[in-house]
């Protein structure tokens, strides 16, 4: 066998098992109770990057409207404020929406409920409040926005930690949840299997921030709903956690 030849197979099988390694580790680690010096490397940077400009010139062009219309997604929201918040708070409690988008959540809650939603789409928001008039939705950035009370029974971040710091995010509102009463409610997408196409490194997001997630929070139930979108076979997983 020649020399060259030698060193690129030793080479490439080298590579193989480091890289066989490291998504092992990982996988243990996301698998037990990871530290959080572990987490900070996938919590600092957003897992997809969020372009405003483009997500209201897409919601102009009504591109989002199954957010609001898809079976699969409403459920999504009726399970969040149907089941959970209908079951666990109280009838006159506050929720606090953060990646609200339309207010499709308020759809579902209890009359007496007070709603209060924020989004970083400002066209998202000008729908919701066309379709919804008397709800309370605001366009604001998860980051920098000051909501209007100093505790909420419910904060609900409904398939929006993909665009954020997520562990920045998470410590900045679990201190206005009630103690003891007080709940978060996460969604994360998940693509189980895509038509025709090759699935992506942010096609396993859910895994490493639901880690950083348990790692914040104390999980209490979820739930899971199998859909078909488009792209081919998904996931929806619903969570409901305390503070720890």
């Amino acid at each position: 066998m020649p020399l060259r030849l030698a060193f690129l197979i030793v080479g490439s099988t080298l590579v193989a098992f480091l890289v066989g390694f490291k998504m092992a580790t990982m996988l243990v680690r996301q698998n037990t109770s990871p530290s959080m010096s572990f987490l900070d490397g996938l919590s600092r940077l957003p897992i997809w990057k969020f372009d405003k400009r483009q997500y209201d010139k897409e919601t102009k062009k009504g591109v989002w409207n199954f957010m609001d219309e898809d079976d699969n997604e409403r459920s999504r929201h009726a399970i969040v404020g149907g089941v959970y918040i209908r079951n666990h708070a109280p009838p006159n409690g506050s929720i606090l929406d953060i990646g609200c988008a339309t207010g499709t959540l308020s759809d579902f809650l209890i009359p007496t409920q007070t709603y209060e939603g924020y989004d970083l789409g400002c066209e998202a928001i000008q729908k919701g409040l066309q379709k919804r008039p008397t709800v309370n939705l605001t366009c604001a950035d998860a980051a920098t926005l000051t909501p209007s009370r100093t505790l909420y029974d419910v904060i609900v971040f409904n398939e929006m930690l993909y665009f954020v710091d997520v562990r920045a995010v998470i410590e900045r509102y679990r201190v206005l949840l009630r103690p003891k009463t007080g709940f978060i409610m996460v969604s994360l997408f998940k693509f189980l299997q895509l038509k025709g196409k090759k699935m992506m490194k942010e096609d396993f997001a859910r895994e490493n921030i639901t880690a950083i997630v348990h790692a914040l929070l104390k999980p209490v139930n979820k739930v899971e709903i199998i859909g078909e979108t488009f792209d081919g076979k998904a996931s929806w997983c619903i969570e409901m956690l305390r503070l720890a």
